[in-house]
């Protein structure tokens, strides 16, 4: 898949987010198809950093997996409430800023 067709992925899945209620501060696309180096079976991590999340990593990653099934089964989607994404203790969420590719 081109660069061009994550983006359009991850803008669809962005859309379908949006249409169940739930605003999205940022989006990155990271890992290693965001790299280049993915191999076939590589999924595509995406980041989504909203206010509207509960807290609860587990219901939030459910709500996520079930809408980015509308769209493609390799979105392997990562939920942030704000505080969390800008938690500089947070090794995963500083990887995406310095890695990732912002998509919102």
């Amino acid at each position: 898949m081109s660069p061009n067709n994550y983006y359009q992925t991850l803008r669809r899945f962005a859309d379908e987010i949006g249409k169940h209620g739930i605003s999205i501060q940022a989006m990155y696309f990271f890992g290693s198809r965001a790299k280049g180096d993915e191999k076939q079976s590589s999924d595509m991590d995406v980041c989504v950093v909203s206010p509207d999340f509960s807290g609860d990593r587990v219901e939030d990653l459910k709500q996520l997996y079930k809408l980015a099934g509308h769209i493609s089964l390799f979105i392997e989607p990562h939920s942030f409430l704000p505080e969390e994404f800008d938690d500089k203790y947070n090794f995963l969420a500083q990887e995406i800023k310095r890695t990732g590719i912002k998509i919102i």
